[in-house]
């Protein structure tokens, strides 16, 4: 709506024609005409009709003129007053179009907020979680490895006693044999057999 207030009141610029040369009284009616800028821009538009210089950005040497540059600084001047004096209504409009949308936009910033907050919350449990899983893990390590440890501390006591109670069967069948061979028995046999051999 703005904007169609301001394009009806700036209007769209028209060309100037350009003008090599004016007369004191043309130049005289244009001062009485109350333009923006007042005498300077006069001042300024005598100026380059006394000395019609050619401008670098002028096409074939025609002077420059300062009238569009007047009709600029009116465009600009028609548009702030067009703002100035917006009816009271579109005024109160845009007031309440502004005021809504900077109460949208804090709705939306204390969102954001929120989210944000619930994120850091949900960083903090998974980080929290994590922690308490390593140290779990680390726990199950220490156990297992501790039970390593008693596993084979139990492997060593058990063959450390079956060595000692295979030691302690070998002793006893060489002292059953000792005493068989040294034995009455197995004396009078050796004995017969060296009368008879004659060994």
């Amino acid at each position: 709506m703005t904007d169609r207030i301001l394009e009806s009141v700036a209007g769209t610029p028209r060309p100037t024609p350009v003008i090599a040369e004016e007369t004191g009284q043309s130049l005289n009616t244009r001062a009485s005409t109350p333009c923006p800028g007042g005498a300077r821009a006069n001042a300024n538009a005598l100026r380059v009709s006394d000395n019609p210089q050619p401008s670098e950005n002028d096409e074939g040497g025609i002077p420059a003129t300062p009238w569009s540059e007047l009709n600029r600084r009116e465009n600009d001047r028609n548009l702030q007053a067009a703002i100035d004096h917006a009816p009271a209504s579109e005024v109160n409009r845009l007031r309440i179009s502004i005021a809504s949308l900077q109460e949208r936009l804090g709705v939306s910033t204390a969102m954001i907020h929120n989210l944000q907050t619930r994120n850091a919350i949900h960083q903090a449990d998974a980080d929290r979680g994590e922690a308490q899983l390593k140290q779990a893990n680390e726990a199950r390590d220490n156990a297992l490895a501790r039970m390593a440890d008693t596993a084979k501390s139990s492997n060593l006591v058990k063959d450390s006693l079956t060595s000692l109670i295979c030691l302690i069967l070998a002793a006893i069948f060489l002292y059953a044999y000792a005493c068989h061979y040294y034995g009455p028995e197995m004396s009078y046999i050796r004995k017969r057999r060296s009368e008879v051999l004659g060994v």
